[in-house]
């Protein structure tokens, strides 16, 4: 499998903290590479450096080839008061898409997302999940090569879950997309990345891969992050 992106030496300081501390990683063309941690390990930081949002302090990331790229992420609000239909028009041209394919492709974007019926709302009326179906939406316009995706299913019941996992198989698999996400949930993802990577304080602490069992996983996952709670208890 070919390298997509290579990560070096990678350094992001804010201040005196380092939010990222010396990264190496190659991610793979065509796979779904998870990062893993808890609040504060570093996976937001590492995101927006592969997008070019936030400078590197140091170390050096090398995209093999330009990549389009398709971005999820909470942080950013759309258009409080434009409808869903007309929010993902806008974000279309802002996404340099030809003006005669805009409608067709955001007719296509709805369908994928499960928003037809809601295409006429306000997307400040819409819940935390018909939000995050939004964003995910966002991030499919223009058939991207590169999916980056920040916390994906947050805020996603069940099944919502379970059709965004398929969409993300099918575009791997189909469309041959390369996927990096973050989470900190690994029931959600333990089951479909190629591979899983842990993150603490910056640093990546282990490399594994999907074909570990869930409980062997959350195991490590407790191991590496669990807080010393009987030091919380104590002072309640």
């Amino acid at each position: 499998m070919n390298i997509a992106i290579e990560i070096k030496d990678l350094v992001k300081k804010y201040k005196k903290l380092a939010a990222l501390d010396k990264l190496d990683i190659n991610i793979k063309e065509n796979s779904i590479t998870a990062f893993i941690g808890p609040n504060g390990s570093g996976k937001t930081t590492l995101l927006k450096l592969l997008l070019n949002i936030v400078n590197t302090s140091g170390g050096e990331v090398r995209f093999v080839k330009q990549y389009k790229t398709g971005f999820l992420s909470d942080e950013f609000t759309p258009y409080e008061h434009l409808t869903v239909r007309d929010n993902l028009k806008a974000f279309a041209k802002l996404k340099k898409i030809p003006k005669r394919v805009i409608s067709e492709e955001v007719e296509r974007v709805l369908l994928i997302t499960f928003l037809t019926d809601e295409k006429n709302k306000l997307f400040k009326d819409l819940s935390s999940g018909m939000k995050k179906k939004f964003h995910f939406g966002l991030a499919l316009l223009g058939k991207p090569e590169l999916l980056i995706l920040d916390e994906p299913f947050s805020a996603l019941d069940l099944v919502g879950r379970k059709d965004f996992i398929a969409i993300l198989k099918y575009l791997k698999e189909k469309r041959d997309t390369t996927i990096i996400l973050s989470s900190h949930d690994l029931t959600s993802i333990s089951d479909f990345c190629d591979e899983i990577i842990f993150m603490k304080k910056g640093k990546i602490i282990l490399e594994t891969d999907s074909s570990e069992s869930l409980s062997s996983l959350n195991e490590k996952y407790m191991e590496f992050f669990q807080d010393d709670i009987d030091q919380a208890l104590s002072n309640l």
